[in-house]
């Protein structure tokens, strides 16, 4: 709201840079709330909804932003827009802050512990930092988010992007809400899909259009994978401090993709920019192998951990300490077997086994 205030450039970035600092928890912080209220089965269709809302926000804002702009007042159009939409986000964010309140809390905790996951006291731990900066997992799943996004950064916020994104986020989530143990399946498919797109935009030529716009809604199948992927850090990595941890990895480097991604492509290259769509393919085909890096890694980790002691700790008592997964004795990544050894193993959360 204090950008409608600012009168030159310098009171825009400052105000510029501390939007930015704030909305920077939004996604983490969800993230967060969602796997302390919602099963690893309810958890992607959650991820889906309230990331779609990306998608609606730039589809309708647009026709918002043009109503207030052409309403009748002594203010300039654009400090409305900051006015109005601020004030709306701020009023939701304690409206939200008022439910979680109210919301009976020893029952998603009981709820959580019975779908195998805790982690709620939210205390802050070095250990559990370290762990999971050394934790391969946590860097699988970052390349793979860098390599992805560097095609991100130049194809954002126009309608027929977030029209397709839309539909594969419905797609996709809705997927593995009826289908369980398909989130890293999916992920690698819908990125196979957006490197297909990428390959149509770099071959046809220019004046096959409807290949070129078919290939470029393709492409943005990848955007999919953004709930999915934080949905697989919540529903997999136990306790608060590292699940955070392996948060803010992934999240930054998306930021750092985006960044990265549009220095390939220049203007002396219009109207094809072969230099950033090969940058894109590249990084499309990169962020497979860093998804089936992960699987590969995974189904070791069972191998080895299949010959450890099981904890003679109940259950219920033991995921109502601190233990990450490293610490749990005998746990096991679950693997999921329908479609071959590396394209089927679902990192899905550890199990403890039974006794």
């Amino acid at each position: 709201m204090c950008h409608a205030a600012c009168d030159n450039f310098t009171g825009l970035m400052i105000t510029r840079f501390l939007l930015g600092a704030f909305e920077a928890a939004v996604a983490p912080g969800f993230s967060l709330v969602t796997g302390m209220w919602y099963t690893r089965r309810e958890q992607p269709l959650r991820y889906g909804i309230w990331f779609l809302d990306n998608d609606m926000a730039s589809m309708l804002g647009g026709l918002l932003t043009y109503a207030i702009g052409h309403s009748d007042s002594g203010l300039a159009a654009w400090r409305y827009l900051f006015l109005i939409f601020g004030a709306i986000t701020a009023l939701w964010g304690h409206t939200i802050h008022y439910l979680l309140a109210e919301l009976k809390r020893d029952v998603a905790v009981h709820r959580l512990i019975a779908d195998g996951q805790a982690g709620f006291k939210g205390t802050f731990q070095m250990s559990q930092v370290i762990e999971a900066l050394r934790d391969p997992a946590t860097w699988f799943l970052s390349l793979y988010t860098f390599c992805v996004n560097i095609e991100n950064g130049g194809l954002t916020g126009i309608w027929v992007t977030r029209a397709a994104e839309l539909g594969f986020v419905i797609l996709s989530s809705a997927l593995c809400l009826w289908l369980p143990n398909m989130r890293t399946i999916t992920m690698i498919v819908l990125t196979l899909i957006s490197l297909t797109g990428m390959a149509l935009k770099y071959a046809l030529d220019a004046s096959i259009q409807p290949g070129r716009m078919a290939g470029f809604c393709l492409s943005l199948a990848f955007a999919a994978n953004m709930p999915l992927g934080l949905s697989l850090v919540t529903s997999n990595v136990r306790e608060f401090t590292k699940r955070a941890v392996v948060n803010a990895c992934v999240l930054v480097m998306y930021c750092v993709g985006n960044i990265v991604g549009p220095q390939f492509s220049s203007v002396d290259e219009a109207p094809r920019y072969n230099r950033g769509i090969t940058a894109s393919l590249a990084g499309f085909g990169l962020g497979v192998f860093w998804l089936v890096c992960l699987r590969v890694y995974l189904q070791w980790q069972n191998r080895i951990r299949s010959r450890e002691d099981e904890s003679s700790v109940p259950r219920e008592i033991l995921l109502m300490e601190d233990p990450t997964d490293w610490e749990i004795p005998g746990c096991q990544y679950v693997l999921w077997d329908g479609f071959g050894l590396l394209l089927c193993e679902e990192y899905d959360w550890i199990s403890v086994k039974s006794p």
